[in-house]
């Protein structure tokens, strides 16, 4: 078994509900070669107190304060104070199973990998009540050319199970801080552009955390961060234009096919964007009379039909 030391990055914003869970779940892995580094970014409820009764318990445990600036900018601070070359991630709010580090150093140790991820289980109150919810993730290998193009397609790593390589981080500067973007996502594809490879198993080793309060909670925000993260790759790498324009109305035609959404203020938003970039143009007249006159689900069910037929 590997000896290598985890630097373990957990950004805090208010989080005092469900930060205990979050960092009993690190003291509580079998590989304990770790150390945690917890960044308050500027709560101003009592999270701040309890990060420190831990500190005073467990010198493996680190407090970094900073004023409220997001969570790119905190993982950012956490990765700067960090000592391990391996670096694993895990917001406030979500908890890891106990041999997940266990499990995942072992395979970065017997491979060349640059990051491993594994599935991991959605849930809202107790994991163990809900282990049916499995985010489902495309484990295997993803390297080179088609696994930028997988990528560009859907994100395929939730952060919560990531451990990667802090010197494969670093070659790409790490997370970018640009507001609205998913920043995870956005990190990954700017990795395997510059030439890092992933490894992800199919085994669930965490549990996402979803309510109301989490950062992408809220209807269509996770849409729009990835199409705001798939915009920043064209600027940056502008050869990837094509595809990521592709995968945006692919995206946004799901989406609408999928879900009741609840305005047309926001349906024909999306149907500005995709009209934008898609070679073939759709009329949305006739799509804000159906929404009007027979209401989201109808519509829902049309477009679904439509997009079926279309493809």
């Amino acid at each position: 078994m590997s000896s290598d030391l985890v630097s373990v990055i957990m950004p805090a914003y208010n989080a005092e509900k469900y930060i205990s869970e979050a960092i009993e779940s690190v003291i509580q892995q079998t590989y304990t070669h770790w150390e945690l580094i917890v960044v308050d970014d500027g709560s101003t409820d009592n999270t701040a107190a309890i990060i420190k009764n831990y500190t005073a318990k467990d010198s493996r445990i680190r407090y970094i304060q900073q004023p409220h600036q997001r969570q790119a900018r905190a993982r950012n601070n956490g990765l700067f104070h960090a000592s391990g070359e391996l670096i694993a991630f895990l917001d406030a709010d979500d908890i890891w199973m106990p041999g997940k580090l266990e499990v995942q150093v072992d395979i970065m140790h017997r491979n060349s990998c640059d990051v491993t991820f594994s599935d991991a289980y959605f849930f809202e109150t107790k994991p163990a009540a809900e282990l049916q919810q499995r985010i489902n993730v495309k484990y295997g290998k993803y390297e080179g050319e088609q696994a930028t193009q997988d990528f560009l397609d859907d994100n395929r790593i939730p952060l919560l199970t990531a451990v990667a390589r802090k010197s494969s981080l670093q070659k790409v500067d790490n997370f970018s801080e640009l507001p609205g973007i998913h920043e995870d996502y956005d990190l990954w594809i700017r990795m395997l552009i510059n030439g890092s490879s992933f490894l992800g198993i199919e085994t669930p080793l965490a549990y996402y955390r979803v309510h109301p309060s989490s950062a992408s909670y809220g209807e269509g925000k996770l849409l729009f961060m990835d199409i705001h993260t798939l915009e920043n790759i064209t600027v940056l790498y502008p050869q990837y234009k094509i595809q990521a324009e592709r995968s945006i109305v692919k995206r946004i035609q799901e989406y609408l096919g999928n879900n009741n959404v609840s305005s047309w203020g926001l349906a024909n938003e999306l149907f500005g964007i995709r009209n934008k970039l898609a070679e073939k143009k759709m009329r949305i007249l006739p799509w804000r009379w159906i929404y009007k006159i027979s209401g989201k689900k109808i519509f829902r069910i049309l477009f679904n039909l439509f997009s079926a037929k279309s493809n």
